[in-house]
């Protein structure tokens, strides 16, 4: 008579989880790590909430060192208690992308903590419900991206460095927003 045990689901490594699609039981390497490497610090934008904040918080699980950046010191306060409770490494910066002497001082501030971004994940800019006129809306979502670009390109970037830059794909869907935040995205 045939015996029957039942198998030990084996551990997973960090960073692995079961493949999608795969037989039960096969164990695959994160897909997602993007090779970055351990320890590289990378500057996430709007890290306070939504894409950003999920941004942060895979960053910091990858073995990043994460400046997280945004207009507000509640989400980012939540954010580091999360990061540092499941071990990662994290600094916050309150500040305006869209302010020059802010994003020079954040700057200075992850190149003193941390050393230079290798990678920087332009995120930040306003909801489609925020009341912008057309050119309040290019001052804060373009003239944000372009500032922390600037800025991070000036400090000398790594030959492994990366830049990534959050669209939004609602502004193909009839929203009630004048032209300036559609525009934008």
């Amino acid at each position: 008579m045939a015996q029957v045990t039942s198998a030990k689901k084996p551990a997973l490594a960090y960073g692995a989880r079961p493949a999608r699609g795969s037989p039960k039981g096969i164990i695959m390497p994160n897909s997602a790590d993007f090779c970055f490497p351990p320890g590289d610090p990378i500057i996430v934008t709007g890290a306070g909430s939504g894409i950003g904040r999920a941004t942060a918080r895979l960053a910091a699980q990858l073995g990043l060192r994460v400046a997280a950046w945004d207009l507000r010191s509640d989400g980012l306060r939540s954010l580091a208690d999360e990061v540092t409770a499941e071990g990662g490494q994290i600094m916050t910066f309150v500040g305006d992308v869209a302010d020059d002497d802010a994003v020079t001082s954040g700057f200075a501030a992850v190149a003193d903590r941390f050393d230079p971004a290798a990678f920087l994940v332009n995120n930040a800019g306003p909801a489609s419900s925020a009341p912008l006129d057309f050119d309040e809306a290019v001052r804060i979502s373009v003239g944000g991206v372009h500032r922390m670009t600037e800025a991070w390109l000036a400090e000398g970037v790594p030959p492994h460095a990366a830049l990534v830059v959050t669209t939004s794909v609602a502004n193909g869907v009839f929203l009630p927003v004048d032209g300036g935040w559609t525009v934008t995205q």
